[in-house]
């Protein structure tokens, strides 16, 4: 447990943000020196996690449950539908950003995502913020979004391989820009 706090300190999430994002860790074997991601739903129960080992060599790296994640939105009880909305990739992501973030386990959002439905359904505008190496998905997802009249601004992540390996005050000022 101290190993898995010390990895969280050192990706810049202090005890803090690890009480509000709901992070902790499993004891036991397969699942020994993870950290683990709650995600919940509207109505605040829990709809799916993500594990990440905290060893450079663990293998898997992630280990997700088992849910269709195209069938959830990450921390869907945070969100409020009449803000603008941040879109990151992954959990490491959503933490460095700030209020009203949701992540796509992924870089891909496609029509039948229930994530899509909710944004079209609500009109909610929308910051991508894909990594720096998925420009084109990015133009993608922006592109289908801008088709329902959903407003899309697309995150500058130049300089960074990702937002989660940004330091926080860098993320809070690109998301103004």
């Amino acid at each position: 447990v101290r190993d898995c706090i010390r990895y969280l300190n050192e990706r810049g999430i202090d005890s803090d943000l690890m009480w509000r994002y709901k992070i902790g860790t499993f004891l036991g074997r397969r699942w020994s020196r993870r950290v683990v991601f709650p995600s919940f739903n509207s109505k605040g129960i829990l709809n799916f996690y993500v594990s990440r080992t905290i060893d450079p060599e663990g293998f898997p790296k992630y280990l997700n449950c088992s849910a269709d994640k195209t069938k959830i939105v990450f921390d869907e009880f945070s969100i409020d539908w009449q803000k603008e909305l941040t879109l990151v990739e992954g959990v490491f992501d959503m933490i460095k950003c700030q209020d009203n973030t949701t992540c796509l386990l992924g870089s891909s959002l496609r029509s039948d995502h229930y994530l899509f439905q909710k944004i079209v359904e609500n009109q909610t505008p929308v910051l991508l913020g894909l990594d720096s190496d998925m420009v084109n998905k990015s133009f993608k997802i922006a592109k289908d979004l801008s088709s329902y009249g959903i407003q899309v601004r697309i995150l500058d992540t130049a300089g960074y391989h990702d937002i989660g390996g940004m330091p926080r005050e860098i993320v809070r000022q690109k998301c103004k820009e």
